[in-house]
């Protein structure tokens, strides 16, 4: 390919056809092809974000369930006053469990709960029969305490203290590349954080961890009216190469498929640009060839399309110049033999060798009539392969003389389906020609002999041949009588 682009973009053409090939066609798709990565990317970071946005809701959500739970449970287990059995729901669920009376008297079920004081707002709630949730312990060791009415017994109460694993769940529950972190709304102080989150604690939706970029979304769980607390901010985080997985995906199979019709375009425009400069190329070469007499090379450009009509009309211009060219090199020959000689028959020779080279025949003859006896004539052709003239006498006529005088300057014979040709086309005949062009040789007004071409293939003349043959039959008349 480098090899085959270093070879066309030598001409000037060529390098213009490339340029425009780059304006109109690779900085465009390049160009299409960024923009459809950009927005592949872009869309995928937008979903991405509204599914961990969705995700950090349905955590929240969990958390409430569970806390709704440990309350039931809660509730039941201090109802009966007895200790959870190991293995039980109970025993998963809570830490500790105990039972505080009116008077503040406590009753430890299971664990050391912690009994103390409870604020005016939370003895509503329970006096109200709705849960209370407080938070102790700060960010270092945060203790999460339910604490619910006791309905076995009025006025007292059940404080259960909330296993970690239970509600904020296993590692390997939660979803996959995802990390949470749980704070309340009113300090930020952070109950559980399942990785380090430095960036999304301090309200990043962007932020970088051992080198590697996050996306976090955050949901505000309301919790007062349930848990009687401040409500809990849940943040959802997942590493933004989680989220343009299939950006990756998609890039590895795009850009090979983008750079294979690069390449094909590439390919299709240097194959279609060189057949626009080659023919141009051989077409200048043949111009500089007619220009320096060369008319028998031809360009024979099989093609199907306008180069092929030009190079055909370029071949026939060819030819027409070649023609013209040698008639008028044949006709200078022969005045000039004219003049300074009175060798007929070198005459003769010259005017055959030309009438081969000017008309392109595979066979021409010459016949002239006697000077004293037009009854007889003489038959003028080449010899086998050498330029010497040949002669042969035989009788003519009458009716291949009237034939002659008749013809209205000259005649087109087919030779195919003639059994007894006329005498002066006795030797094209004989050589196996198939048609032939008959040109009646005159001067002043009489005929006196005949020129003939002929061809192996049945043909007409061309008026070009014409043209040449009746010019030289002129001169063969000026030659005959002088």
């Amino acid at each position: 390919m480098i090899g085959a682009l270093g070879r066309y973009v030598r001409t000037r053409v060529s390098r213009r056809l490339f340029v425009l090939f780059v304006l109109c066609a690779f900085l465009p798709l390049a160009v299409i092809a960024a923009l459809s990565l950009v927005q592949v990317r872009t869309l995928l970071q937008q979903q991405g974000e509204q599914r961990l946005q969705a995700t950090a809701k349905t955590y929240a959500m969990t958390l409430f369930e569970r806390l709704q739970l440990a309350h039931e449970l809660a509730i039941t287990a201090g109802g009966k006053g007895v200790t959870p059995d190991p293995g039980s729901l109970e025993s998963r669920a809570f830490a500790s469990l105990g039972v505080m009376d009116a008077a503040g008297r406590g009753a430890a079920l299971m664990g050391e709960p912690h009994f103390g004081p409870l604020k005016r707002e939370a003895l509503d709630r329970l006096a109200a029969r709705q849960p209370v949730v407080q938070v102790s312990g700060g960010t270092a060791m945060p203790r999460l305490d339910l604490i619910g009415a006791n309905t076995s017994r009025a006025g007292s109460y059940v404080i259960a203290e909330l296993r970690p694993d239970f509600l904020w769940g296993l590692a390997d529950e939660l979803p996959a590349a995802t990390d949470f972190c749980v704070m309340e709304e009113r300090w930020k102080t952070p109950m559980y954080c399942s990785a380090p989150m430095p960036g999304a604690l301090k309200g990043e939706t962007r932020w970088v961890r051992d080198g590697e970029t996050y996306r976090s979304r955050s949901w505000t769980q309301f919790m007062r009216a349930g848990f009687g607390t401040p409500d809990w901010i849940i943040v959802a985080a997942q590493p933004e190469s989680y989220h343009l997985a299939r950006a990756a995906e998609f890039g590895r199979l795009f850009v090979p498929v983008v750079l294979l019709a690069l390449l094909l375009v590439t390919w299709v425009t240097i194959r279609q640009s060189r057949n626009i400069t080659e023919p141009m190329d051989r077409l200048a070469e043949r111009a500089r060839g007619v220009a320096n007499n060369d008319f028998t090379t031809r360009l024979d450009l099989a093609r199907e399309d306008e180069f092929g009509a030009l190079g055909l009309a370029f071949d026939q211009m060819s030819l027409m110049l070649g023609r013209q060219f040698a008639s008028l090199k044949a006709l200078s020959e022969i005045d000039r033999l004219i003049l300074s000689t009175q060798d007929t028959a070198e005459v003769v020779r010259t005017v055959l060798l030309r009438l081969a080279d000017v008309t392109g025949a595979d066979c021409v003859s010459l016949t002239l009539y006697d000077h004293d006896d037009h009854d007889h004539a003489r038959t003028y052709f080449l010899g086998e392969g050498d330029d010497t003239a040949d002669m042969r006498r035989h009788e003519l006529s009458r009716e291949d003389r009237t034939r002659l005088g008749d013809a209205q300057g000259a005649e087109w014979v087919g030779l195919s389906d003639v059994q007894a040709p006329a005498a002066f086309l006795a030797h094209v005949s004989e050589r196996g020609m198939a048609s032939a062009f008959v040109q009646p040789v005159a001067w002043r007004g009489e005929v006196c002999g005949a020129i003939v071409i002929g061809h192996r293939v049945a043909r007409r003349a061309s008026d070009e041949e014409r043209k040449d043959t009746r010019e030289l039959a002129d001169r063969v008349a000026v030659a005959v009588s002088s």
